[in-house]
């Protein structure tokens, strides 16, 4: 191909309007919509939740939570949201349950919930 043709393309379509790629930001899905989500996936099947996580076990060891209390946050409850550095939407689930508060924090992925501490 000429790179004559190509320049004078170019020059022509100076002042044209140019159209901006879209923001490569991730799209923001409101609170209630991820609760949803983690609510869904630990309803439907509790093999969607991913507990496998040491620090994850540690913790509920440490601080006398169970499953059962884990499982009753993330179906019930409701939380706050945000981004994190490996592309997820890490969300923090809380709720009374069996006379204390519960927090859970878990990683939002496609088609499960990996937990990543509790207190």
């Amino acid at each position: 191909m000429c790179y004559f043709l190509i320049y004078h393309i170019d020059r022509f379509m100076a002042g044209r309007k140019v159209i901006p790629f879209p923001n490569a930001e991730p799209k923001v899905p409101s609170l209630a919509d991820l609760s949803f989500r983690v609510q869904s996936l630990a309803q439907a099947d509790s093999q969607n939740i991913h507990a496998s996580v040491p620090h994850f076990r540690k913790r509920m060891i440490e601080r006398g939570i169970t499953m059962r209390l884990v499982l009753e946050v993330l179906r019930h409850g409701n939380g706050h949201p945000e981004f994190d550095e490996f592309g997820n939407w890490r969300i923090t689930m809380r709720r009374k349950v069996a006379g204390r508060r519960v927090h859970v924090v878990v990683a939002v992925c496609e088609n499960c919930i990996e937990c990543i501490t509790t207190w």
